[in-house]
Formats: C-alpha cells, structure tokens, sequence
C-alpha cells in the first residue's frame, strides 16, 4: 500500500465492509421476508442468531422497521450506509464525487423510503445502487492500490456472512479465493503467507482469518 497512508488505507477498508454489509444483508432480508410471507413468520429468528443479534423483536414488522431503517441498530441497513458514507467523505483525494454519489444515494434511500412504513422491495434500490457504486469503482478509481484496498474490505465482509449464512462452500471458497488476490496486491513484502494458510483452511469460522486481515489495515 505504497500509495495510500495507514488511515486512509483503514477508512477504504472499512467503506468496502460497510458496502457490502448495506448489499448482502438487504438481500438475505428480502430472502427471509419470503420465508416469512411463504412459511415461518419467526424466520427472522434464525436471521438474527446468524449476526449474533441479542435483541427482542415485537414481531416481524418491528424486526424489519429496526434492521432496515433504525441508525441507532449497529446491525441496521440504515447504519452501514451511514458509516459507509462517513467514510466515503473522508477520501475525496482518493475516490471521485461520482463514486462516492451512490453510497449517499442507497444511504438517503433508506431514509426516505423507509421513513414511515417498510415495504421490503425497495430494498431493490439499495442493492442497485451499492452494485453502481462498485461499478463506479472499478471505472473511475485509477489507483489499483485505493480499488484493491475497497475490494478487500468487501471481500472480507463477504466471507464473513457467507460463512455466517452458510452460503455454501463453492461460494465461500470463491470469495476468499478473491479477498487473497486483492490482499496479495496490496502486500509488498509478501507478508500474508499466514493469511493464506488461514484462508485455505475448510472452516466455517471465519473469525481468526478476519483478525489476520485486520491487522493488516491498522
């Protein structure tokens, strides 16, 4: 990471977690909103013990109200966004206006389509505008070292609720296939051999991989 300083490299990280946080959690919502309409209304039981969410839900509609929209829920679609913009703010050097337009974009679209009432498919335009905002990352960033460090926080956040989800291993395998190449770009002293040995590992548990990836953005 020649190119980015320590902290700027941690905000790219963690605006790439946050992203991909707001994108595949709106997608499991909607996946278990179906389970709820089609068979288990207490599905999003199961959901929260996933995420190790520890709080009581009233019912499904409460459940959705909070995990969608409540900023003050650390597990919240509406909470990504937010520490995903702040982050974004934070590196105008480092990534264009329009780049940064659709993190704003999917974050002031939580807040007014889910400012009265739920209705789960808008979570569509949220997940629109996170894969417009990778998009416009990968077009306009010119930087491989500011795009690569962005990608290993998706990539890191995206193991972790695959394996959280149990998404299936050609999956998980997939993603950490790509978190190891990104990471690999940005290590210039061939230093993750570690993080490898650990990615290659049949685990389930994704938490001592995660640590070795944190450290790395400290």
């Amino acid at each position: 990471m020649d190119n980015v300083s320590l902290s700027k490299a941690s905000s790219l990280f963690w605006l790439g977690r946050y992203a991909e946080r707001a994108y595949t959690l709106s997608s499991y919502i909607i996946s278990y909103s179906d389970r709820m309409v089609d068979d288990d209304e207490t599905a999003y039981v199961d959901f929260c013990g996933r995420l190790g969410i520890t709080e009581k839900f009233k019912d499904k509609y409460d459940f959705f109200n909070k995990i969608i929209s409540d900023e003050n829920n650390l597990f919240s679609i509406s909470h990504s966004l937010m520490l995903a913009y702040d982050n974004a703010i934070t590196l105008r050097d480092q990534i264009d206006t329009e780049t940064v337009a659709y993190i704003q974009l999917a974050y002031n679209s939580v807040l007014r389509s889910f400012n009265e009432e739920v209705n789960i498919m808008d979570l569509q335009k949220i997940l629109d505008y996170v894969m417009s905002f990778w998009g416009a990352a990968d077009d306009f960033i010119t930087d491989e070292d500011v795009r690569c460090t962005i990608k290993a926080g998706k990539f890191t956040e995206r193991v972790d609720l695959f394996c959280r989800f149990e998404k299936g291993e050609e999956y998980i395998k997939s993603a950490k296939h790509r978190l190891y190449n990104y990471i690999k770009r940005l290590d210039k002293n061939n230093s993750c051999d570690d993080l490898k040995l650990l990615l290659e590992k049949d685990d389930s548990d994704f938490s001592e991989t995660e640590q070795c990836v944190l450290q790395l953005f400290r």
